[in-house]
């Protein structure tokens, strides 16, 4: 990677990755439609793992590394998630055949938690262990969800308006029956 492409990853895509594991959360945390948890359990579950693997500095020529910025970056007791990570890659990542049902073998909202306090623990040793040619495009704010200026959006393109209300986009429920 370049300086650049390191100042970027740094400001944009690490933050990103810890605001979305932070809003996705969040949002389990409160009562939803089963739907709807499943569909944030899984965004989280995404996230959480791309951070861990950039932070334990897996090996894939195809994916920024902790090491990237700092060669002697090592990050700590990443065994004590290792578990409920794997539970976590075979309940949602995999169709694996050790895929369950069982509820007891499921990551639920505690593990989740236990998952993302590691995650914030060890952003904050790898932040704490940056250059500064590095540090100053650490942005903490573009990972917290308390500030983020929540815009509108059409998809992955960026922001779009706020929608007006018409005929064809305001949609108050949609139901879906397969039969």
């Amino acid at each position: 990677m370049t300086e650049d492409e390191k100042n970027e990853y740094i400001r944009e895509h690490l933050t990103y990755e810890l605001l979305m594991a932070r809003y996705t959360y969040g949002m389990m945390s409160v009562p939803q439609h089963q739907l709807l948890w499943n569909a944030l359990f899984e965004a989280f579950s995404v996230h959480v793992r791309a951070l861990y693997a950039f932070l334990k500095n897996e090996k894939d020529q195809r994916n920024a590394e902790a090491r990237d910025f700092n060669d002697k970056f090592k990050v700590k007791d990443a065994q004590s998630v290792r578990g409920a990570l794997d539970k976590l890659n075979r309940q949602v990542l995999h169709l694996g055949k050790l895929r369950t049902s069982n509820m007891s073998e499921k990551v639920d909202l505690s593990q989740a938690a236990r998952i993302l306090n590691w995650i914030e623990a060890r952003v904050s040793d790898f932040v704490a262990e940056l250059s500064e040619k590095y540090k100053e495009h650490w942005l903490p704010d573009r990972a917290d969800p308390a500030k983020d200026d929540s815009m509108m959006t059409k998809g992955p393109t960026g922001p779009a308006a706020p929608p007006v209300p018409t005929a064809t986009n305001h949609v108050t429920m949609v139901k879906t029956e397969v039969r």
